[in-house]
């Protein structure tokens, strides 16, 4: 005799949608990053090397910390943060001379002090400021959308966003 075999229906819970904080910190690199290498871009896309000059196309641009990025106090400031040649910031460690003399013009005499203190703050980030951050980002990232493949950019790390289980508000229907 045979007997049958009872089938079972899977149940399937549905997940909750929440962002863990690597996708959030993942995000927010990937907004703020196309917020500083095109802040400076012109109406063709290009943009000049922090450090050395080199004129390029903002996407083959790095976004460069004087800082390093291993902390929360600089990793999303962008006074420690600008827009750099992969060679200056790859080949050649940042630049770190020369990204501090330009810092210096730029920002005053005192700009070093100011982000060796903010880079020994070691405070936690909450995921909420993430978000803040993001959102922040977006905004910023909206008045480039006339440079070159911006708009493009950023609508692809909202729909990672959006696809997490984030929500920008208003504009993020429309970016999906």
């Amino acid at each position: 005799m045979y007997q049958k075999r009872k089938k079972i229906k899977h149940r399937t819970k549905a997940k909750a949608l929440f962002i863990t904080r690597p996708q959030l910190k993942k995000i927010l690199i990937d907004m703020f990053s196309i917020w500083i290498r095109s802040r400076y871009a012109d109406e063709q896309g290009l943009v000049k090397c922090f450090t050395c000059g080199q004129i390029d196309y903002w996407e083959e641009m790095d976004c460069g910390h004087y800082e390093r990025s291993n902390n929360y106090g600089t990793k999303w400031d962008e006074e420690n943060c600008q827009v750099q040649c992969e060679r200056c910031n790859i080949f050649l460690s940042g630049y770190y001379e020369r990204f501090a003399e330009n810092l210096q013009i730029k920002y005053g005499n005192n700009i070093l002090q100011k982000l060796k203190i903010k880079s020994q703050n070691k405070s936690k980030i909450y995921n909420f400021e993430l978000e803040t951050l993001i959102k922040v980002y977006y905004e910023k990232c909206q008045t480039r959308f006339h440079v070159p493949r911006v708009e493009e950019k950023v609508r692809a790390v909202v729909k990672q966003y959006v696809r997490a289980g984030g929500v920008l508000g208003k504009g993020a229907v429309s970016l999906q």
